[in-house]
């Protein structure tokens, strides 16, 4: 797949800390949904476990915990959570947490329930799946940035082993879990992320091969010479699939 690699980010050990106005928020506004293997409730609480992440080479028993923000975009959501578990060589070690943010009053489906219904209840297992769902008014929505911090109140660091954050727009290839992971252990640090600009689906092969190229993102300026000054980031160039994954400068919000 000949992905790229930002090294020294942690998001599995890093702080979340929120304001008093986005607690406030999450009080009132939010509709939360924690499911477990055993039934479906109404609540905050998520899966648990008192097994620790494993620690050894094994890839196919470490556990992967999905991340997506989903933006009134549920059909394409449903989509790649298809893909997600179809595509994957050990679908019975992913789980996804989704935030869905949909307008109420035109009653939009939860990605969730538009994956069930494509795919049909008995065979899309909401209960060993689906790790959290929580939902939002779109009119009340905050932007992706906090939409994704949502999803990370679906990571369970006791049995979770690797966190995937991406938009509700992917598709993956063929065994893309055993992939990423030696992908990642082929880099030997701990904290390591493995992170791509994907391609547009209309570039993909008709063949279903890959297409030998990958975007890398490395290039930036700071604006001015104001203390306060952002730096902007220049456009991700195309460069040929690395063997192993390369050392870079930025990473991608949405993979």
């Amino acid at each position: 797949m000949g992905l790229m690699v930002y090294v020294n980010v942690s998001f599995l050990g890093s702080e979340r800390a929120a304001s008093d106005m986005y607690k406030d928020l999450e009080k009132h506004n939010i509709r939360q949904e924690g499911l477990t293997a055993v039934a479906t409730t109404r609540s905050t609480t998520t899966t648990t476990s008192t097994s620790p992440p494993s620690t050894t080479i094994d890839l196919n028993k470490r556990r992967i915990v999905v991340l997506i923000s989903n933006y009134r975009d549920s059909t394409r959501c449903a989509e790649t959570v298809d893909a997600i578990f179809s595509m994957a060589k050990n679908p019975t070690l992913i789980t996804v947490s989704i935030f869905d943010q949909l307008r109420f009053d035109l009653d939009e489906q939860r990605c969730m329930d538009v994956y069930c219904t494509k795919v049909g209840e008995a065979n899309c297992h909401r209960r060993q799946r689906l790790r959290r769902n929580d939902t939002l008014d779109a009119n009340k929505a905050l932007g992706p940035t906090y939409a994704r911090y949502q999803t990370e109140e679906g990571i369970d660091l006791k049995q979770d082993a690797f966190v995937l954050a991406i938009d509700s727009h992917i598709l993956f290839i063929q065994h893309w879990d055993t992939d990423l992971i030696a992908q990642w252990e082929s880099i030997q640090n701990p904290k390591a992320v493995i992170t791509v600009y994907p391609d547009p689906t209309t570039s993909m092969p008709k063949d279903g091969k890959l297409t030998g190229t990958t975007a890398k993102m490395c290039h930036g300026r700071i604006e001015t010479e104001d203390a306060d000054s952002m730096i902007q980031y220049g456009a991700a160039t195309t460069v040929v699939s690395p063997n192993v994954p390369t050392l870079m400068s930025q990473f991608a919000g949405g993979f």
